[in-house]
């Protein structure tokens, strides 16, 4: 066996030796050519990411949100994440190439960690912590503001605020307009007069950005048409720059979702509301057998994606019947409600679906991606489909191999739509063609695979014409000239043993693989 390992990698060396001076083929390059609506790309990291498959799921009540990409709009991209109070909070910035440029890491400033918001001219984060004494005077959240280039700049703190416990059983989100931070999310109140307990519901603050001076907060106990709601299990927030919008999950009061509109600036007590989906079961209930995935608004309408079992009646209702997707349309003038079901699966299917994703790519347009696990088969994947403004649908329902997270997918500059996914030994960035599924023929398409090391010809081996590529391209940078066939990618993929060189070293190592590769076969 030896001998023969030896007679390969002697054979493949002679072989590279008549390759030197060849161009990359025609095929070669034509790999690099092929075009998938969604691509995926393994990132380099200096820092270790915690595991996120699935975290935008939930069963009964949200989490704060601990991951996000931002697009810079010059073609780099920014990864943040929270890593836990001791680690601090992560900070990567990714080339147009998905190459590491720098590293850093925030200090977490408080023991809780409520959310992260890249404002017009900041950055923001929130952090929070437990007061169980129940005290006035106890700091139970800070909003902290930094540059562009994470330099502490100034910071909001709110104290007592009616919160034994910040950001309890759901999320916080942030929007901003006319130069007001609007931050909503969620406490556990101090204990009820009426029946001693500690009972959740959502609260609002809003920040002016430029003095980092509170101008309004709500977080006392009243009723929907205040915008309160309790318990709130979930809290998005937008802004069309007329009118501030804010959807709840509730199990009481009310039962249901709620939207709440006020004009920016105005009162935020102050609010018109409807309910456009009512959960049936009792008052309190905590599992109302849905969730909500995502918020956005259209030129005329709100539009929010979840999954629920069928509250269509009271005697067939149970929370832990079947879930399905649907996403819920009403205008904007909160008049007029509908829900659009995406998926039907009968109660003996083996499909659980999961909390969606909704992204909106153009002004009337909007992606509903979601992850669905298949017991029968005891596999999990992806499908997502496109819509308009009205939920008329926009493409076909397809199924992919992709995961999905907490890392909300972001619209690029390019009009792509963008996300992460970690497993605590690598992370991957989706990057999703939205405009393309429109046209898509397939049911299923499969993610064009991300380069690996020592394939340089991405041909899903690692072989003789990788080290040839390898030598091709060091051969020209040893006697000065331009390798211009080969791309960034190809080049790091050469550089297999990773010293920041695709030379000779890196062509014997692919070599040794292929041998050995060839020699189990």
């Amino acid at each position: 066996m030896k001998m023969y390992k030896t007679m390969l990698i002697s054979l493949s060396c002679a072989i590279i030796t008549g390759l030197i001076g060849t161009h990359i083929s025609d095929s070669v390059q034509a790999a690099y050519n092929e075009t998938s609506p969604i691509e995926k790309y393994l990132l380099s990291s200096d820092i270790d990411s915690n595991e996120n498959i699935s975290d935008n799921n939930y069963t009964t009540y949200a989490k704060v949100i601990n991951s996000y990409l931002v697009d810079n709009k010059d073609g780099t991209v920014s990864r943040i994440e929270y890593l836990g109070y001791d680690e601090g909070i992560s900070f990567e910035l990714y080339s147009e190439n998905h190459e590491l440029l720098n590293s850093n890491i925030i200090e977490s400033e408080m023991p809780l960690f409520g959310g992260f918001y890249s404002g017009k001219d900041y950055n923001f984060i929130v952090f929070g912590s437990e007061n169980p004494a129940e005290s006035k005077a106890t700091e139970i959240m800070r909003v902290v503001k930094y540059s562009k280039n994470w330099e502490r700049i100034d910071s909001f703190s709110a104290y007592g605020a009616n919160t034994e416990y910040p950001f309890y059983a759901g999320s916080l989100r942030f929007t901003e307009s006319n130069g007001l931070l609007y931050i909503y999310t969620c406490h556990r109140m101090f204990k009820s007069s009426k029946d001693g307990l500690n009972h959740q519901s959502n609260m609002t603050y809003v920040i002016d950005t430029k003095s980092m001076k509170e101008t309004q907060s709500f977080y006392d106990v009243m009723n929907i048409s205040y915008g309160y709601a309790s318990h709130s299990f979930n809290q998005f927030i937008q802004t069309d720059g007329v009118s501030i919008f804010r959807t709840d999950h509730g199990d009481a009061y009310p039962r249901g979702i709620s939207i709440t509109k006020c004009p920016v600036g105005n009162d935020i007590t102050d609010v018109e509301y409807t309910i456009p989906y009512t959960f049936q079961g009792n008052v309190g209930d905590n599992y109302t057998g849905a969730s909500i995935g995502g918020f956005e608004l259209s030129d005329k309408n709100c539009i929010i994606a979840g999954n629920s079992t069928d509250h269509s009646s009271a005697s067939s209702y149970s929370s832990s019947k079947k879930r399905n997707i649907f996403i819920s349309v009403t205008d904007k003038n909160l008049n007029k409600s509908n829900t659009v079901w995406l998926t039907d699966y009968a109660e003996n299917s083996t499909i659980t679906v999961r909390t969606p994703h909704l992204v909106k790519y153009d002004t009337n347009r909007f992606l509903v991606i979601w992850e669905e696990y298949d017991s029968a088969y005891g596999n999990d994947y992806v499908k997502l489909v496109t819509t308009d403004e009205n939920g008329s649908l926009l493409s076909d329902v397809i199924k992919t191999d992709i995961r999905l997270s907490d890392c909300k997918p972001t619209l690029t500059a390019d009009n792509s739509v963008i996300w992460y996914v970690s497993d605590n030994k690598r992370t991957m960035l989706y990057s999703l063609d939205p405009f393309a599924l429109e046209n898509c023929n397939d049911t299923f398409i499969k993610a064009s695979a991300p380069q690996n090391n020592g394939d340089v010809d991405n041909n899903g081996t690692i072989d003789i014409s990788d080290a040839a590529l390898v030598l091709t391209y060091y051969a020209k940078q040893a006697a000065g000239i331009a390798a211009e066939n080969f791309t960034s990618i190809q080049i790091k993929a050469a550089d297999i043993n990773m010293d920041g060189n695709a030379d000779i070293s890196d062509a014997a190592e692919i070599l040794s693989i292929y041998a050995l590769n060839a020699a189990e076969i």
